[in-house]
């Protein structure tokens, strides 16, 4: 490992801190993912496919949403270079974007000038860090909706990151939510950033440093930790202990409760078809139950290659191998959304379903 190559794993970044925090939002974030980069960056999935479509969007929208936000607060705003904190030699962050001193002018030109580094940072006298959220999600759109006037708790973390690192006292940003945008101001939180530096040291000093992982918790970064640490094992066994031996025994009897569960669950289901009946489905004071077709039903796809190997033009063969719809059945919470569609489908208007509810929170 060559000098600047440790140098870069012991910088944790803004996003790895909103992970360290516990409150990233995004699938997959966890300690694992985050030790797993910087003390096995080589097990680091390369793929020759495209970001995923949500990603490209929000790539592509970042100019305008940050045009915007430059019109609605009339600032000007200027890309940020990523900035490696003084005080904290191993924290890192790049802001989307600076808010300097100067006339807005055009948003569009001034975000397309070189980004600035510290130094051409306090020579624009940078004012607050600028960050931009592109969510196409619901669920993610919920957290946004929930959290105004502010943003998200992730955001706000990784904000106070980058105020940290480029030693300014306030951070806006905008967040184009379902295509609505969400302009938020932040104040820097100095019990926020002790906060946030303690658990970011803790994690160099127990976990990255030693090279020691952080406890199992069944996420799947953790999984990909354990491939990445022994991808080729040798033909041998290793003598079991007392310990290896508890946690055997304990996987068995976690099998056979699952599978103990997993059948009563069916039996549960069943029951609940079988009141479903004819309808599509079943309204509860804390659940929605469906069982239902969908509009069509699925494609044997292995069916169409073979006979495409014997030559049959592709396109009309997947009709030909489509399976009727077939019933499937789900349970929601209470928090799922209910459709007038299927309320009136189910015997039930809008109205009549929203007095119920209304009458059992009473």
């Amino acid at each position: 490992m060559g000098k600047g190559e440790g140098k870069a794993r012991l910088r944790l970044s803004a996003t790895d801190m909103v992970t360290l925090y516990g409150v990233s939002p995004y699938a997959g974030a966890s300690p694992h993912a985050v030790y797993l980069a910087h003390v096995h960056p080589e097990a680091r999935e390369d793929s020759n496919e495209p970001p995923p479509l949500h990603q490209q969007l929000g790539t592509a929208i970042e100019p305008t949403a940050l045009a915007h936000l430059s019109r609605e607060k009339r600032v000007a705003v200027r890309r940020s270079a990523t900035r490696t904190c003084k005080k904290h030699p191993w924290l890192r962050a790049r802001p989307d974007a600076l808010v300097v001193e100067g006339e807005p002018g055009d948003p569009i030109r001034m975000i397309k000038k070189p980004a600035l580094a510290a130094t051409g940072a306090r020579r624009s006298k940078a004012k607050s860090v600028c960050e931009v959220k592109f969510i196409s999600d619901l669920r993610m759109a919920r957290l946004w909706i929930d959290a105004r006037p502010r943003p998200p708790l992730y955001v706000h973390v990784q904000a106070q990151v980058e105020m940290t690192v480029c030693k300014l006292p306030r951070a806006c940003g905008i967040g184009i939510v379902m295509g609505n945008p969400y302009i938020w101001e932040l104040e820097h939180e100095q019990a926020l950033e002790d906060e946030i530096i303690a658990i970011g040291e803790n994690f160099l000093k127990t976990h990255i440093e030693p090279q020691v992982p952080p406890e199992w918790d069944g996420s799947v970064a953790a999984n990909r930790l354990l491939m990445a640490r022994w991808p080729h094992p040798d033909a041998t066994f290793r003598r079991a202990d007392l310990h290896s031996n508890k946690l055997a025994i304990d996987y068995l009897d976690l099998e056979k409760q699952i599978k103990a569960l997993e059948k009563q669950q069916t039996i549960c289901e069943q029951q609940l078809k079988e009141i479903i009946g004819d309808r599509i489905g079943l309204l509860g004071d804390a659940f929605k139950a469906t069982w239902k077709a969908p509009r069509v039903g699925n494609v044997s796809w292995k069916d169409v290659a073979m006979d495409i190997s014997k030559g049959d033009v592709p396109e009309a063969l997947i009709d030909a191998h489509r399976s009727e719809p077939t019933r499937r059945f789900r349970v929601f919470d209470r928090d799922a959304k209910v459709s007038a569609a299927n309320l009136a489908a189910s015997g039930f208007t809008l109205e009549e379903w929203q007095t119920a509810m209304d009458a059992a929170e009473v």
